[in-house]
């Protein structure tokens, strides 16, 4: 990991609306927001969404409804379910003080190892590593490691960051910028399956490119799968000129 990475990062991305006005509530809301979700798009929500519920404790005061209707665009409702979940349980248990400790934060329903990660890393600036995809595959190609993508390489990415051997720097440049450097990396440069190897700021030592950067995380081969055509039936039912609806549960 060099400066480059870091100023690269900077230069490009500081402007992130949940960059410039930090806190922890507002990683907690953009990193719900940011899985399985663009960055283009969280853009075009995040700003309205903290503008509707500037704090945790009014946020958690509303109803599942209510926070569909404002979800709406970003899809994956159950991220949404799952974000007033967690602002109800931290409301109620931690007195709307979201916590900063690991173990703590894992105990919250809805905050898995990635989101606690993240909130320690990118909202205390405190050493930790937030192993999203993209951080997995940035760190398998950059330090060479071979394990198959998923549990198995987040597990052994994880050691060997506690045992210092990957990430060291994150002392010296900080967490909280080292993590969204790499995020910012991967989701622009170092890809899934287009690696930009030549603009890439950590391209010098990086082991991957000096093999086959796209060969690393190592995939397991899939399985072949039937596919069949799917026959949809509509049912409606009408009676007295109304008509039956039913409103579907989590």
């Amino acid at each position: 990991m060099n400066l480059e990475l870091i100023e690269w990062s900077q230069r490009e991305f500081s402007d992130l609306p949940w960059r410039t006005k930090r806190s922890l509530y507002h990683t907690l809301v953009s990193e719900i927001m940011l899985q399985q979700t663009t960055v283009s798009t969280v853009l075009n929500h995040f700003e309205r969404f903290i503008q509707k519920f500037p704090t945790l404790h009014q946020l958690s005061q509303i109803s599942e409804d209510d926070i569909i209707v404002e979800w709406k665009g970003l899809g994956y409702y159950r991220r949404a379910r799952n974000l007033l979940k967690i602002a109800k349980m931290i409301d109620s248990k931690f007195q709307g003080e979201i916590p900063t400790n690991y173990d703590t934060l894992i105990t919250i329903d809805g905050i898995g190892p990635y989101t606690a990660n993240a909130l320690i890393a990118m909202g205390t600036n405190q050493p930790a590593l937030a192993l999203d995809a993209n951080l997995e595959r940035v760190l398998s190609r950059y330090y060479g490691i071979k394990e198959y993508k998923g549990q198995k390489l987040q597990m052994e990415l994880q050691k060997q960051f506690e045992f210092g051997k990957i990430a060291s720097e994150i002392n010296q440049f900080g967490a909280r910028l080292l993590n969204e450097a790499l995020m910012d990396l991967g989701r622009v440069v170092c890809r899934a399956n287009v690696a930009d190897c030549d603009i890439c700021p950590l391209r010098n030592n990086c082991i991957g490119r000096k093999m086959n950067p796209l060969s690393y995380p190592l995939k397991k081969e899939e399985v072949s799968q039937k596919f069949y055509e799917l026959e949809l039936l509509r049912v409606i039912v009408e009676k007295d000129g109304k008509f039956l609806a039913y409103k579907k549960k989590e």
